[in-house]
């Protein structure tokens, strides 16, 4: 237990929810203590600098000295009013430090200096009548008050603080008011996070408890709608993973049935061609035998094909004629279409320049034409169309769409059988012509990895079948 506890401490880890909420709440706290601060510190500016409160002070005093003509007396008085001020201001300075020792000066009608408290010069105090300023004093600086009657002029002063003093003794001040709230805040808030993220922990260990297999639905209710939303999102993953899993497993199903005819036939021609000793027959063997190597080696190309399909994100594009790219692959297959007596056309402009995945495209028209080929009747007739479709959206944004169309004349596809000929080893009603079915799932999977899509129509002369390819460009 103890080597696990210092284990975890010497590892680094990511900060938890409860630690986030606690920085969360120490940071609201301290933001708190600058507002209250900020709201103190303006009405220690408007009290002490605005409303005139030495002002105040000083005509109280005054109006205690209105009924005095004696100098003796008044100094009495003034000097009394000093001692009590300043005994007092000395025990508040224990506990605030920014309380001072206050000055008084008196002087008569006549401006002779009566009483000067504090053994300052007298010259160096010099007030404003009936009003209040900063002045100094030798490395002190004083707020200053001074006022009359037809007798005496009076003038008090209170030594000030800077503004960085106030504002530290504000937060000195607040700190442990707020430190208490801290602390009776921090409680429920932990309770509240710790019992609130319970479900949580839950979800994680029942996630972490299941077997890698186990693709099941996740039955685990909780009572708050955040952790439902997860668990729901969770339940879509994992069927849709079902779904995967179940496509992966009929494609290798099918993969193998597909690949067991023509290993079937190699393995009996190769048998053949080690027994037999007549040169026709083991001519006939030897030409069955390339025959099945052909079909198993294609088969194994477009499983290959389409397994990189599956898997691969959206490719690089490539910027290129797109036109010359279609003509070249035409040529390439001009004597597979003579062969067949084809009347082999390409409908496209001189130039095509497009931004393209040039291995996918390709992968596509090549599995078009070659499905062509394949299916299409001999003398018949095979199109290809390139084009760009331009179409206006919101705010009139035209966007522009490559469009590729491969149609024949054959003998088409069953309205019965459309609905599922791109999918994998799903082939027509046509099974005259060897093939295994993923000639045009290839195409499908293509265009979605370029963000197209291909759909079917008819064909040439009310007959065979058109193969519409429209790409993003």
């Amino acid at each position: 237990m103890r080597s696990q506890l210092l284990r975890r401490l010497r590892q680094p880890s990511e900060p938890s929810l409860s630690a986030r909420f606690i920085w969360a709440l120490l940071a609201a706290v301290a933001l708190a203590a600058l507002a209250i601060a900020a709201r103190d510190f303006y009405v220690f500016q408007r009290d002490f600098l605005i409303k005139y409160p030495l002002l105040i002070s000083a005509r109280a005093v005054m109006s205690s000295l209105d009924a005095i003509d004696n100098e003796q007396e008044a100094r009495q008085l003034v000097q009394s009013i000093e001692r009590i001020t300043n005994r007092l201001t000395l025990e508040l300075a224990q506990s605030d430090p920014l309380v001072g020792t206050a000055l008084v000066q008196l002087r008569d009608a006549r401006g002779q200096l009566v009483y000067a408290g504090g053994g300052v010069d007298a010259a160096a105090l010099q007030g404003v009548p009936e009003q209040q300023r900063v002045i100094s004093y030798g490395s002190n600086t004083y707020l200053s008050a001074q006022t009359s009657n037809a007798r005496w002029t009076l003038l008090l002063a209170e030594p000030t603080k800077n503004d960085w003093s106030v504002l530290i003794r504000i937060l000195q001040t607040l700190w442990p008011d707020l430190l208490v709230g801290f602390a009776a805040v921090l409680l429920p808030v932990w309770l509240t996070v710790r019992y609130g993220l319970r479900p949580l922990r839950q979800l994680s260990d029942h996630l972490r408890m299941r077997r890698a297999d186990d693709l099941s639905m996740i039955d685990l209710r909780s009572h708050y709608t955040e952790l439902d939303q997860v668990t729901a999102s969770l339940n879509g993953m994992l069927e849709r993973l079902r779904e995967h899993v179940r496509r992966e497993r009929e494609f290798v199903q099918d993969a193998a049935h597909e690949l067991r005819t023509p290993l079937a036939v190699i393995a009996a021609q190769a048998h053949v061609l080690t027994r037999v000793t007549d040169e026709v027959e083991r001519e006939e063997a030897a030409k069955d035998l390339l025959r099945a190597i052909e079909r198993s080696s294609h088969l194994a190309q477009q499983l290959l094909t389409l397994a990189a399909l599956d898997e691969a994100p959206r490719g690089t594009c490539q910027t290129l004629d797109v036109a010359e790219l279609v003509r070249h692959t035409l040529a390439a297959m001009y004597s597979a279409a003579a062969a067949r007596q084809l009347d082999l056309s390409l409908d496209a402009p001189d130039r095509l320049i497009g931004d393209i995945d040039v291995s996918v495209f390709q992968s596509i028209l090549n599995n078009l034409l070659e499905n062509a080929l394949r299916y299409g009747h001999w003398g018949g007739k095979l199109a290809v169309s390139l084009s760009v479709v331009k179409t206006f959206g919101a705010a009139a944004k035209a966007t522009a769409t490559l469009q590729l169309t491969v149609a024949d004349n054959g003998p088409g596809i069953a309205m019965a059988d459309r609905e599922r000929i791109f999918e994998r080893f799903v082939r027509g009603a046509n099974r005259q012509t060897h093939g295994s079915g993923l000639g045009l799932a290839i195409v499908q999977q293509g265009a979605r990895t370029m963000g197209g899509s291909v759909s079917l129509t008819d064909g040439l002369d009310g007959r065979g079948v058109a193969f519409v390819v429209r790409l993003p460009c």
